[in-house]
């Protein structure tokens, strides 16, 4: 009994950690990121807060209803916290150089920035659902 719960609370003190270190590097690298990588402007950043921010709180109140609905809070942060991590170390793909040549008519940083702010979006909406609306409740 005692190994299990000492089990559950490593897994509980790891999950919170992950969760907390996955939103401070996106709070406070990805502004960076976009203006550094891209060279993004002050409108850019903003939209890419705003939408990452709606999108928060729309998936948090989604999916945490969804989840106390089903009863599967368990399936939402795991799969949650693996689906995040998988969308976080996707953004290691969107590079100048590579975009150039997907999209050779179009100004690759114009499309890298696109892309930022979308990728950042899903992996709020995967950080939401397993941190925000799942985890913390």
């Amino acid at each position: 009994m005692i190994k299990q719960k000492s089990k559950f609370y490593t897994a509980l003190v790891i999950f919170s950690l992950t969760g907390q270190i996955a939103w401070v590097v996106e709070n406070m690298y990805f502004n960076v990121f976009i203006y550094n990588m891209f060279n993004a402007s002050a409108g850019d950043i903003a939209l890419m807060v705003m939408a990452s921010a709606i999108s928060a709180t729309v998936t948090t109140l989604l999916i945490g209803a969804l989840s106390d609905k089903l009863g599967k809070r368990r399936v939402f942060i795991c799969g949650g916290y693996i689906l995040w991590g998988v969308s976080i170390l996707s953004f290691a793909l969107i590079r100048v150089d590579i975009i150039g040549r997907l999209f050779p008519a179009l100004s690759a940083s114009a499309v890298c920035i696109t892309l930022v702010i979308i990728m950042d979006c899903v992996m709020t909406f995967f950080g939401s659902s397993a941190n925000d609306a799942c985890f913390n409740a």
